[in-house]
């Protein structure tokens, strides 16, 4: 049986997709520049936080979805195409999810620039 190597990319724009939202819309031009390197590093923070938390649910998820022969060390090929397969899909549900997230968040902020506008 050949040995298998699944490799899953996520980018720093899809760990960051978590927080995109978040901050967007906000004015932060008050706040002095340590006050502005403070909210960026828990920012940064949040998002490795989000990263870390997303990337352990796609491989507990893919794991526990397709791995099933425990009598080989490497992944069948039956499992490494499933494992691919739910990467991808969990990252594409990310996307989607996240991209509403930002859409829905545009509106809350567009409907609170014109109350107050």
């Amino acid at each position: 049986m050949r040995e298998a190597t699944v490799r899953i990319s996520l980018t720093k724009e899809s760990a960051s997709v978590f927080v995109f939202g978040l901050f967007s819309g906000m004015d932060f031009s008050g706040l002095s520049s340590a006050e502005q390197a403070h909210v960026n590093k828990l920012v940064e923070k949040r998002q490795f936080q989000g990263f870390l938390t997303m990337y352990g649910k796609l491989v507990e998820k893919c794991f526990n979805t397709c791995c099933n022969d425990f009598t080989s060390k490497s992944l069948s090929s039956k499992e490494e195409l499933c494992v691919n397969n739910c990467a991808e899909k969990f990252m594409k549900h990310s996307e989607r999810v996240s991209a509403r997230f930002a859409e829905m968040n545009a509106e809350i902020m567009s409907g609170q620039k014109n109350v107050s506008g």
